[in-house]
């Protein structure tokens, strides 16, 4: 692609400048030679505040640093490739200088890093100068005296690759192919270049703190406006509501303080240092007409050293005073503002709450400050004079959208900090996998962090992209998940959901398919805002119902534990429902939520499950309603819980008589045959309805049987307790175990089957006859770690105990 007259006018400059300093041609002298004639690049660079003696004063701290001749190579190879990309007719300066901030073993990158520059985030405002809409400039900060400034130089085409004359008459070829097609030889011309332009004295920032007039603010104080104009602290993305409500609010007369609400995680901090940087003018115009600097206050050391009496409030007054006497140019933000309260309150009558109320109130102490809601309604909101002194600005936890575009938005700082490119369905999957599996922060900064995580990961083991396994591995780690199980989406796993649940439940295939068609539908997005399923299972015991919810739990949510239980007896009276959704204002516990609610929050994605529905206060059943039919709730706090990501089960064991009526009129064998008729269904689904309202019984969405369970059904269980059995003693012990057949038919005969109790007997028998045995070879020392046992039926009716070498065991049972 061809080139520019300015990037080649760059290049022939860059080389002369290295000539004069006397030392080697490097992607450094680029930088400094956009600063010596009028291009794109300068203005871009003046815009964001990048001085030229910064970039001198940074490579004085480089030297040593010696740049390879490929890196130079690079830089050229990234400025066509991306001039290409952006379908440019010729490569300009823009080009050029997002190459230099790409190439992270080039000098220019290390000089940038050096003058506090974030070469992340000048590429990211190079490509938007490129591909964005046309946007008013702020005013760039002065630059150097125009005396310090060299001309344009003169072009002198050639044919042949130039040479460069130093001083002791030797010949150096140029280091780059467009210097050598540009530059003509040049002599050395002392002093050198990086002594030449003039430094700003003492490396002050337009919004520096003079510590002389505000001692107590530089010495407790973080200046964010100035590393925002050093290039410290990282962009915001997104949040542009929520900030430009914080800036009307502090352009307020009176009670020009904002205060922002959210959880942790969800980028309270980060909307902050947004606003430094809207007030640098790095990101854009800043809104105010003067110069505002914003000082990040820490309670901590704002109390440390206060220990005599009368110092704390002596340390109070200088502050109120310093920002007073700023006129409103100073802003204070004070993060986990809560902790103000009771803050010095043993060094006279007024804590620091108090000490502040009246500057706040008059405007003459601008503040932001920032904690979560529940904090909030502790601390603040039980102050009504320090509550109206604040506006509260609530900051949500963003969906999946915004947190993909917060983290597409910051993804290129992590890149060059762990040297690895991220793909994007690394960042889709990191967003997904942290919003349902972890449950104790929020997005955007859980998904950040298993981005983070996942690029330390692949930087150890020496690769340069995160994929979206790596980002699984991360998750399988914390959560203890099979990696393979977060790889698949919802969609794959859900069309093989019946082979699942009817490997695991014997005996009752067909409510196992109504629940798979049930939950399908759902998702597939009928079910609008209501919970992904709603089932009441009905039957005797020991049929498999509750069995049924662990293994849905694992299915759906990727782990059995993933069920909160309320059992119904406890919730019989009237105020039982301040337990499920919280004490009301005025009550003992009001700020503590209620146990149903607090469970959602911590954990969006679980089964909830009402076990003996029946035996539930009328009041219960109608806070049902609103959970089933709106699939939210709100808490004693006013806090909406959504129910949309759970699963609600319900148990009942009304009608299971009519079953037991059934029992034992079979002659001979008989087994299946009225094990459950359709009458019998009907009639059980009769009973239950009868007790339960209707409203209630017509927001159920199935309503499932489940039959009593048949000798080969009470067969196949025994098979998956015994191989559930072994897996746990081989996990522990590391020794397994294998049953003939004869020794599962002794187990029903043992008292393993009971048509009236189910599974529960085979459970019972399998812990007294296999392992009650196997435990006493174990402590009797027959068996040892590492054993592979065979369980077998002697003569006399005795379970034996054989120890099998590995080959042995990989074979089949006889």
């Amino acid at each position: 692609m061809p080139v520019s007259l300015e990037v080649k006018r760059v290049f022939a400059e860059g080389n002369e400048l290295a000539v004069q300093s006397g030392k080697p041609f490097d992607s450094s002298f680029l930088l400094l030679a956009m600063f010596t004639l009028p291009n794109k690049g300068l203005a871009l660079l003046e815009e964001r505040k990048i001085g030229e003696d910064k970039l001198i004063d940074a490579m004085r701290s480089l030297r040593g640093n010696s740049e390879k001749h490929e890196a130079i190579v690079e830089v050229e190879e990234k400025m066509q490739q991306i001039a290409v990309g952006c379908h440019a007719e010729l490569v300009s300066t823009l080009h050029l200088l997002i190459a230099l901030c790409r190439v992270s073993q080039s000098t220019a990158y290390k000089v940038l890093r050096a003058a506090g520059v974030d070469p992340a985030e000048l590429r990211m405002s190079t490509l938007a100068e490129l591909t964005g809409p046309i946007r008013r400039r702020p005013t760039p900060p002065p630059t150097q005296p125009a005396s310090t400034r060299r001309s344009m130089p003169t072009v002198v085409m050639s044919d042949k690759p130039p040479t460069v004359v130093l001083d002791r008459g030797s010949n150096v070829p140029a280091a780059s192919p467009m210097v050598a097609e540009v530059a003509p030889p040049v002599s050395v011309s002392q002093p050198a270049v990086l002594d030449h332009v003039e430094k700003p004295s003492g490396g002050r920032t337009p919004f520096t703190l003079d510590p002389d007039t505000y001692p107590t603010l530089c010495s407790l104080g973080r200046n964010l406006t100035e590393e925002a104009y050093l290039g410290v602290l990282d962009p915001l993305v997104g949040r542009t509501q929520e900030l430009e409500t914080v800036i009307d609010i502090l352009q307020k007369r009176r009670s020009n303080n904002p205060c922002i609400l959210g959880d942790p995680g969800v980028g309270k901090t980060a909307l902050v240092e947004g606003l430094a940087r809207v007030l640098a003018g790095v990101d854009g115009q800043s809104p105010f007409d003067e110069i505002r600097v914003l000082v990040e206050l820490n309670t901590s050391a704002l109390i440390a050293g206060t220990h005599l009496r009368g110092s704390f409030a002596e340390r109070m007054g200088l502050l109120k005073e310093e920002v007073r006497r700023a006129g409103g140019r100073l802003i204070v933000f004070i993060d986990e503002i809560h902790t103000l309260i009771g803050a010095g309150a043993g060094d006279g009558p007024l804590d620091a709450s108090n000490d502040l109320k009246a500057a706040l109130a008059r405007g003459e102490f601008p503040c932001i400050g920032a904690t979560t809601l529940r904090e909030y309604k502790k601390y603040i909101e039980s102050d009504l004079a320090l509550e109206r002194r604040f506006q509260p600005v609530i900051l949500a936890e963003p969906g999946f959208e915004d947190a993909l575009v917060i983290l597409k938005g910051i993804v290129d700082r992590y890149e060059d900090h762990h040297q690895v490119v991220v793909r994007p369905e690394a960042m889709e999957l990191a967003i997904r996998l942290s919003a349902r599996y972890i449950t104790d922060r929020c997005l955007p900064d859980k998904a950040i962090n298993l981005v983070d995580l996942a690029c330390a990961r692949a930087r150890r083991q020496r690769r340069n992209d995160v994929r979206d396994v790596d980002v699984a591995e991360v998750v399988s780690k914390q959560t203890n998940i099979p990696m393979d199980r977060l790889l698949l989406t919802d969609a794959e796993r859900l069309l093989s959901m019946e082979p699942f649940l009817v490997k695991h439940i014997v005996g009752q295939q067909e409510p196992l398919q109504r629940i798979a068609a049930v939950i399908r539908r759902n998702y597939a997005g009928f079910n609008s805002h209501r919970p992904m399923g709603s089932f009441l299972l009905v039957g005797p015991t020991g049929v498999g119902k509750t069995e049924t919810v662990k293994v849905l739990a694992e299915f759906l949510f990727q782990s059995r534990d993933a069920i909160v239980r309320f059992d119904m007896s406890e919730y019989s009276e009237a105020h039982a429902v301040s337990k499920l959704v919280g004490s009301p204002p005025g009550y003992v516990g009001h700020d503590e939520g209620g146990q149903l609610t607090e469970a959602l929050h911590k954990r969006p994605y679980q089964i909830i499950l009402f076990d003996e529905i029946e035996k539930a206060h009328p009041d219960v059943w109608n806070l049902l309603l609103q959970l089933l039919d709106e699939g939210r709730l709100t808490d004693g706090r006013g806090k909406r819980v959504d129910f949309a990501n759970t699963v609600v089960m319900m148990t009942s064991n009304l009608g299971s008589d009519i079953f037991d009526s059934g029992q034992g009129k079979t002659i001979g064998f008989g087994t299946a045959t009225n094990l459950g008729t359709d009458a019998q269904e009907s009639k059980v689904l009769t009973a239950v309805r009868r007790v339960l309202p209707p409203e209630l019984w017509n927001r159920i969405e199935e309503k499932l049987v489940f039959h009593p369970l048949s000798r080969a059904h009470v067969k196949a269980i025994a098979v998956l307790l015994l191989a559930e059995s072994s897996k746990r003693l081989a996990r522990d012990r590391n020794i397994r175990y294998r049953a003939d057949d004869d020794v599962i038919e002794k187990l029903i005969d043992a008292g393993g089957f009971d048509a009236r109790l189910g599974a529960r007997p085979m459970r019972q028998t399998i812990q007294r006859l296999v392992e009650g045995t196997i435990a006493n070879e174990i402590l009797s020392g027959k068996v040892e770690v590492g054993h592979s046992l065979r369980l077998s039926l002697e003569a006399s009716g005795q379970i034996t105990v054989h120890v099998e070498s590995p080959s042995d065991f990989s074979r089949p049972a006889p």
